[in-house]
């Protein structure tokens, strides 16, 4: 039986993710691509666990760009 994928909703809760890691932006193709990857608690040997790996292309660089809260105290 093959793997698949059906999308029901625009919405995904992930939950006891560990860290999240954003790859920098590369040009490839007249565009641009990175990727956001979520890992779970460390599976084998403190081996972090790919949750969910996304890749975003567009074709100006800028829009990939990622931005977060201000941080205030």
């Amino acid at each position: 039986m093959s793997s698949s994928l059906s999308i029901t909703e625009q919405h995904l809760l992930l939950t006891e993710i560990a860290s999240v890691s954003v790859t920098e932006i590369v040009e490839v193709d007249g565009g641009f691509t990175r990727a956001v990857r979520f890992f779970g608690t460390p599976a084998v040997n403190g081996a972090p666990r790919l949750i969910l790996d996304v890749t975003l292309t567009a074709l100006d660089k800028a829009s990939l760009e990622v931005s977060t809260p201000v941080l205030q105290f």
